[in-house]
């Protein structure tokens, strides 16, 4: 990386005035840019959402004086041409370092930087889609890049592995959960054993693992244990996961939340007993995060990034993925050994505070914008074969 001060910084974000994962990761990293200038660094960031309105963005949460805020309400044309009349303004200069929230974005990015709107940029991988070769669009754009984040050693290595990048771009920077709500006292969950899965039910995602869920329910029910299984979220595959259980015959034993937030999801976490989401295709698994600040622990697949979250016997239990009986029996024996439980919890919540705090993720992220070629010295490294790393994990 050129040795260069960086004084003006931006976040280019497919969409951030509603709820989600990837919505809620582009406020932190709005967030980690605004330490920057608030460490008299640099301006306060410009903040460029695609999906979203400026009007929109500004009331979904406070900015702070002087961000320049531009929205493309879906329209990445006219977005894209807003942005290039920026350069016509007579108080313009080039943004020292871009955030592109999301590889979809990249070939934007690259085209600012060639104009001269943007001097670097990082890009950042959430998951699947950084698991299979780009087209040639996004490969040039990451290819132009100065470094590529990833949230877990998986999906660094896969991308790695079917895409000509240097691996020396690559950095390895785990999430961390948005500030909590407080839960909400009169919010309750029903049921003896309660276990509590967070995720979109869209047909697109069945990997989630709500299909395994509900086939253990209905195992663990046999078995006598007094099961109550716990659905947040929403999406065009619910109708197929109600019907799903009622034909295993649990319906009384499965609630269907629908989406929740705010206190009402932070209640959902303190009182369940379990947190479960044995994801096939996780590419971090933010919902574990949220799970272990409460002291529960969690039970996830031992697939995509996931490990690098639960980690088996230490915060949870890992099982094979796709098959309901695994899934069960690893449930069970957290219904039997409340011991166990306590310690994963503790353990977890302990992992929370430290390993996954938002001050260690701004941390590491500050620490991308240094203004020197080698990897941040102060950071712990992560095994990665041919890959620079800076990652606890």
């Amino acid at each position: 990386m050129p040795d260069r001060a960086i004084l003006s910084t931006a976040l280019l974000a497919p969409e951030m005035a509603s709820h989600g994962g990837v919505q809620s990761y582009m406020w932190l990293l709005h967030e980690a840019l605004q330490a920057h200038a608030e460490a008299g660094m640099g301006a306060a960031p410009a903040l460029w959402s695609l999906n979203d309105s400026a009007a929109a963005l500004r009331a979904w949460r406070p900015l702070p004086g002087g961000t320049a805020v531009r929205g493309g309400q879906r329209h990445k044309v006219r977005f894209s041409l807003g942005l290039l009349a920026d350069r016509l303004r007579p108080a313009w200069r080039p943004v020292d370092w871009l955030v592109v929230g999301h590889l979809g974005l990249s070939p934007l990015a690259h085209w600012l930087q060639r104009i001269g709107q943007v001097r670097r940029y990082s890009v950042v991988l959430h998951g699947i889609e950084a698991w299979l070769p780009l087209g040639r669009a996004d490969l040039a754009a990451c290819q132009a890049a100065d470094c590529i984040v990833a949230t877990t050693p998986h999906t660094a290595q896969r991308f790695a592995a079917c895409n000509a990048v240097d691996a020396s771009r690559l950095r390895v920077l785990p999430l961390c959960a948005q500030d909590a709500a407080p839960a909400d006292p009169q919010s309750r969950l029903g049921g003896g054993f309660k276990l509590l899965a967070v995720g979109r039910m869209s047909a697109s995602e069945r990997y989630k693992g709500f299909d395994e869920l509900i086939a253990a329910t209905r195992l663990l029910h046999d078995q006598g244990v007094p099961v109550a299984l716990h659905l947040v979220g929403q999406g065009d595959d619910q109708a197929r996961l109600v019907q799903l259980a009622r034909d295993a015959g649990v319906q009384q034993s499965v609630t269907f939340h629908g989406a929740l937030a705010g206190p009402a999801l932070q209640a959902a976490y303190a009182q369940c007993d379990v947190f479960a989401l044995p994801s096939a295709n996780e590419g971090f698994g933010i919902v574990f995060v949220e799970a272990m600040r409460h002291g529960k622990p969690c039970v996830g697949a031992a697939a995509g990034g996931t490990p690098a979250v639960v980690r088996q016997g230490v915060n949870g239990l890992l099982v094979e993925p796709g098959r309901s009986a695994p899934l069960a029996q690893a449930l069970q024996r957290l219904w039997a050994d409340t011991t166990l439980r306590g310690r994963l919890g503790a353990a977890g919540q302990a992992m929370a505070a430290d390993e996954f705090s938002k001050t260690r993720f701004i941390q590491r992220h500050l620490a991308l914008m240094a203004p020197t070629q080698d990897p941040p010295q102060n950071l712990p490294q992560t095994p990665l074969p041919g890959t620079s790393v800076a990652s606890p994990v």
